[in-house]
C-alpha cells in the first residue's frame, strides 16, 4: 500500500518542479525572440534542463537591448 504522505509530498514536489522549470522557460524564451535569436530559441523549447539552460542564457548570452550597435 501507498503512503499518501509520501504520494502528496512527491506531488508538491512534481509541481514546484514543473512551474520553476515553466517561468525560467517562459522568460528566456521571451528574451531570445524579442532579441531574434533562433537557435537559443529553439535549442530551449527542445532541450528541458529544468531551468538551467534559460538561467544559464538570461545570464550569459541574452544580447543587451539598450547598447547601441
Amino acid at each position: 500500500m501507498i503512503d499518501p504522505i509520501i504520494t502528496t509530498q512527491y506531488i508538491f514536489t512534481l509541481a514546484a518542479a514543473i512551474i520553476w522549470t515553466s517561468a525560467w522557460k517562459f522568460i528566456a524564451l521571451w528574451h531570445a525572440g524579442r532579441n531574434k535569436q533562433k537557435a537559443w530559441f529553439i535549442w530551449m523549447c527542445v532541450i528541458n534542463t529544468m531551468g538551467i539552460l534559460p538561467i544559464f542564457y538570461l545570464l550569459f548570452w541574452q544580447k543587451d537591448r539598450n547598447k547601441k550597435e
